[in-house]
């Protein structure tokens, strides 16, 4: 959000919380928007529902992995990898 790109879990806030539209039309750009973002997510369940969406891609991803023809299977646990790394980082 500081970049002034809206994160899913603001998307999901919004949801909650309209007022929120507001500040992502404006990109974060006035003195008290990202602060009141930040506050906007943590109340709402945009971070649950973003790790939820994350999830169901991450296994969409899986199940294809498996079905794909000719990959060596050290790619593939190279790939299996990457998408529990990426689902379970911390920023």
């Amino acid at each position: 959000m500081a970049n002034g790109l809206a994160t899913a879990p603001a998307l999901f806030a919004a949801r909650e919380f309209p007022e929120m539209n507001n500040i992502i039309q404006r990109r974060f750009s006035q003195e008290k928007d990202l602060e009141a973002a930040y506050d906007y997510v943590q109340r709402s369940d945009g971070i649950a529902k973003s790790r939820r969406l994350a999830e169901v891609h991450m296994q969409l991803a899986l199940q294809n992995l498996h079905i794909m023809p000719g990959t060596d299977q050290q790619v593939k646990g190279a790939l299996v990898q990457l998408c529990h790394d990426v689902l379970n980082r911390r920023a």
